[in-house]
């Protein structure tokens, strides 16, 4: 099998020079560059990315934690990491969590093992605190606001857009308004904050069903 000596030897360049053109650095001359990626194309040469691992200590490849695939939400945000990720040659892997705290530790476990790059939380079945362990070592991004404990978060402020749908519904009748909910408000944020917004806007709590 053609490795990358192999392909040292027959491009007449170093080891180190063509591991840059693998890996798509810069400082190469373009007519290094194009000598060694045709040698490459010639040798049908496939570098091996566990043994690139291994030298650069990147997988280059992250996770994102999502409760539920079938939520519109949580496609668009995948959709938006994988646009991003794969521009910068990076791939993304999905890891559902069914709102499980257990599932939720067994990948931080496997970010700690340095299967993945990073985490982006989607789901918080976890506080977290016990997220905290893990970030000196690891990158973690959660998708809520985390309020003054420090970890870096991306997150829409929804409370607006809840009262503003409420109110329109509000101008539209006088009949009674329900709420369906995903989950129980007891361990839902987002079930809270709709509540919250309810109440500012009729003046009562949901009547129960």
């Amino acid at each position: 099998m053609t490795n990358i000596h192999d392909i040292a030897k027959a491009s007449g360049y170093s080891v180190g020079t063509v591991s840059r053109v693998l890996n798509n650095e810069k400082y190469v001359a373009k007519e290094t560059r194009v000598a060694i990626l045709k040698t490459i194309h010639q040798y049908h040469y496939v570098p091996n990315q566990i043994a690139r691992s291994l030298s650069n200590g990147k997988t280059l490849t992250f996770g994102v934690v999502v409760p539920d695939v079938l939520q519109t939400f949580y496609n668009e945000l995948i959709r938006g990491a994988t646009t991003r990720a794969f521009a910068e040659n990076y791939n993304v892997v999905l890891l559902p969590s069914a709102y499980s705290a257990a599932t939720e530790r067994h990948y931080l476990e496997l970010l700690r093992r340095r299967m993945y790059d990073g985490l982006i939380f989607a789901s918080h079945a976890l506080p977290l605190k016990e997220l905290a362990p893990y970030l000196p070592d690891s990158r973690i991004v959660i998708c809520h606001d985390p309020g003054t404990f420090k970890i870096p978060a991306v997150y829409a402020s929804r409370e607006a857009s809840y009262h503003q749908a409420l109110h329109w519904l509000r101008s539209q009748t006088s009949e009674p308004i329900g709420l369906i909910l995903g989950r129980d408000i007891q361990v839902s944020a987002t079930s809270q904050a709709t509540v919250a917004a309810y109440q500012d806007v009729f003046h009562h709590a949901p009547l129960p069903a």
